[in-house]
């Protein structure tokens, strides 16, 4: 009779010990789970605020000559940053005219040139397909 009760006990120890191992495994997957949807909202939160750097001037038909300025700086400074590679490239085209790499609108003391400070300008922004950044700002002189 003894043998059979310590037979018990030690059937019973090894199914508590599977238990609490099946009960680690599941913790650590589902925690996994939760810490990989965690990082992948970190990124998209930062992806829309690196976008809204330049989204916040479209579909806005009163932006100024400053605000054309503004946004090629920004374009300016993130190309250089990531080298001018071209997934991360950003162009700004106001009429065509390429503002993100020159400094066409602003003479050597930082004066506007060949520009009417009273014109208004649309923006329009395009995206990278497979990032979802931004990829191009346009800006239209208004009529």
């Amino acid at each position: 009779m003894e043998n059979a009760t310590n037979a018990l006990l030690m059937a019973g120890g090894v199914l508590i010990g599977i238990l609490i191992l099946s009960l680690a495994v599941y913790l650590f997957t589902t925690f996994g789970g939760t810490a990989s949807k965690v990082n992948d909202q970190n990124i998209q939160v930062q992806l829309t605020q690196f976008n809204e750097r330049f989204t916040k001037y479209e579909g806005i038909s009163t932006n100024t000559i400053y605000d054309v300025i503004t946004v090629a700086g920004l374009a300016r400074e993130n190309n250089l940053y990531y080298d001018n590679n071209s997934d991360y490239l950003i162009q700004v085209l106001m009429e065509g005219i390429r503002l993100d790499n020159n400094t066409l609108l602003l003479d050597n003391r930082g004066h506007l040139i060949n520009s009417n400070l009273e014109s208004s300008y649309d923006c329009t922004v395009s995206y990278n397909s497979s990032s979802g950044r931004v990829r191009e700002v346009r800006f239209k002189k208004n009529n």
